[in-house]
Parts: structure tokens; sequence; C-alpha cells
């Protein structure tokens, strides 16, 4: 019969952590979460940090072992990606798509694993539609549309009785489907693919 386990040894592996700290003296920290050891300095490229430092990320995605997030711009520049690498912990950019405005109201994009596929959505809280795109060609940064979705706008502005409210939505892969949440107000609709409006 084996032994129990010990219980001086941790139960779970070493988790790395990435830590942004803002002040005038911008730096990037990695650590362990079960580790007594103190933060670690790590360099971030200046083209990187530039990019970090005036633009907004949105959540980070989990992809091919690395960090990636989207980050934020306008219409007018190129977007692009920030991408940590877990293993080397070192920083890189990507393209993304450029978002485009809809009648000067800013849209949003964001990102999310489809499948072994990273995917793309990009929506405008003034429009009525959600754009779907993936990476087709990761190491050559080749996006493919996918698909466009329809919101329903009237119905939900009647069904939440709230017409002069902004939402936001949420694109993420479940087994295979496109699954759409859209917060509006205090509601969260769910949006039916199989059945568009």
């Amino acid at each position: 019969m084996p032994a129990p386990p010990s219980t001086t040894q941790p139960l779970i592996n070493t988790l790395p952590c990435l830590r942004f700290v803002t002040s005038s003296l911008r730096r990037e920290y990695i650590f362990a979460l079960d580790s007594v050891q103190p933060l670690r300095n790590i360099r971030c490229p200046p083209e990187v940090e530039q990019v970090l430092l005036h633009r907004e990320a949105t959540a980070a995605v989990l992809f091919r072992g690395n960090l990636h997030w989207h980050i934020e711009q306008n219409e007018t520049e190129s977007n692009m990606m920030v991408i940590f690498n877990t293993t080397a912990e070192s920083f890189r950019q990507m393209h993304a798509l450029v978002v485009l405005a809809y009648k000067n109201d800013l849209a949003y994009a964001d990102l999310f694993d489809m499948d072994g596929v990273l995917g793309m959505f990009s929506c405008n809280g003034a429009a009525n539609t959600i754009d779907i795109w993936v990476l087709q060609d990761y190491e050559s940064e080749v996006w493919t549309f996918k698909c466009k979705i329809e919101l329903p706008v009237t119905e939900i502005k009647v069904l939440c009785g709230e017409p002069d409210n902004c939402w936001h939505a949420v694109v993420m892969s479940v087994d295979g489907e496109l699954l759409v949440l859209v917060q509006y107000a205090e509601w969260l609709l769910q949006i039916d693919m199989d059945d568009p409006p």
C-alpha cells in the first residue's frame, strides 16, 4: 500500500502570475503563487510598453501557452495584441483587426479561444451586429471572417424595459458552439444562435 502524501509538499503545481504595476515607474513582475521568493522584475520591450501605457487592455486569453491581450485602439491605428510567452517570460506584439467605429460611436473588441483557434469579436453599442473573426494562420497573422450575428436590439429594449441603456456583449466558445451573452442594464441575456432573429 502506498504511503499517504506528505503534508509538507504542495498539493498543486507552481502557478506563475504576471503583475503589472502602473505608476510613474512602470514595472512588470513575475511570481509564483505558492512561492516565498520575491517578485522578479521582467523587462517589457519599449514598443510593447508604449502600447500598454497608452491603451486600454482587455482581459487576457490563454492560447498556445501564451497570454494574449487585445489592445483597444481607434480606427485610424493598426490594432495590436500583446502576447506574453509564459515559458520564456517575454513580451511581443501581433497585429489584430482594425475595429471600425459606427456613427462616431467607438466599437470594442475582445479575444476568445474557439476550440484551438484564436477568435475575436467586435461589436458596437449603437449597432445591431457582432462580427466574429478567427486567426486562420497564427504565424502569418491572417484573420478570416467567420460570421455576423444580428442582435435583436428592439426586442431586447422592450423585454428589459430600458429603451436608452447601453450594453456589453461577450462571445465565447463552448463545446464548439458560439455562446453570445449580452449585458443590458441589469439584465444578462443569452442570444439564441440556433434561431437568429
